[in-house]
């Protein structure tokens, strides 16, 4: 799947793979609003619409899976997939909140620093890629695994709230160019030596699960576009390490 290129412009989806691509106009899928379930991670459930036969043909060839769907989900639909923090989860002052995810895993927002990267490489032979994990957003020029004190971060009118950290899985073992995994298990095998959660209800929580990156919801929505300036505040028992406190 990480093999599939896919752009969006003036509501069509494109899907490119290889030397084939598929277009799906979004608009039509609304109008057919053609409604499915899917299921999801530990029986979970989300209601999406069916984007149709076309680009479902496309995919079953691809995934050499018959009558594989791709679905949309639309803010009406269905879903019991969500990110729950109960009050001073994660060791941080985080308020009460649920956050719908709809399709996504753990949090609607996966934020990653450029820095956390480039320190995770200096321990690796072959160097990890940022596509190996994912982000929503990446941040670049703070020092790596600032992500970890952060508990809100603005950006132009958005502001998003950290959740919580960003657990690894295999997932981050898989070359976003071929499609392959990792015969050394890698950086995961590396990411377990240094980024566990610290002793206690946390390592209990997280287990043998490394962190990289900050999970996050929404505050104020708003747009935001790459070279805009990024603002944080930090959780208050990191306030008096950063270099603007005085």
């Amino acid at each position: 799947m990480v093999t599939i290129e896919c752009d969006v412009q003036d509501d069509v989806l494109t899907m490119t793979y290889k030397d084939k691509s598929i277009s799906v106009d979004l608009e039509k899928v609304r109008e057919r609003r053609n409604v499915r379930t899917a299921s999801l991670f530990q029986e979970e459930r989300s209601e999406g619409l069916d984007c149709g036969d076309e680009v479902s043909a496309f995919l079953s060839e691809i995934f050499e899976e018959p009558d594989t769907r791709l679905l949309m989900h639309e803010k009406d639909l269905y879903t019991n997939r969500g990110c729950v923090i109960k009050r001073n989860a994660w060791n941080a002052e985080i308020p009460i909140r649920t956050d719908k995810t709809a399709f996504a895993d753990d949090a609607p927002y996966m934020i990653c620093t450029e820095g956390s990267l480039d320190e995770l490489n200096t321990r690796l032979k072959e160097k990890a890629v940022i596509e190996q994990f994912r982000p929503s957003i990446l941040i670049e020029k703070c020092a790596p695994w600032d992500e970890d004190k952060w508990l809100t971060i603005h950006i132009g009118d958005v502001a998003l709230q950290c959740l919580k950290p960003c657990l690894r899985c295999v997932m981050t073992t898989i070359d976003p160019v071929e499609g392959t995994k990792n015969p050394a298990v890698e950086p995961l095998k590396t990411l377990r030596e240094f980024r566990l959660a610290p002793e206690g209800p946390m390592r209990d929580d997280c287990k043998d699960n490394p962190i990289f990156g900050v999970d996050a919801g929404l505050i104020y929505p708003g747009h935001i576009h790459v070279g805009q300036t990024v603002y944080v505040r930090y959780k208050s028992e990191y306030i008096k390490q950063t270099p603007f406190y005085t």
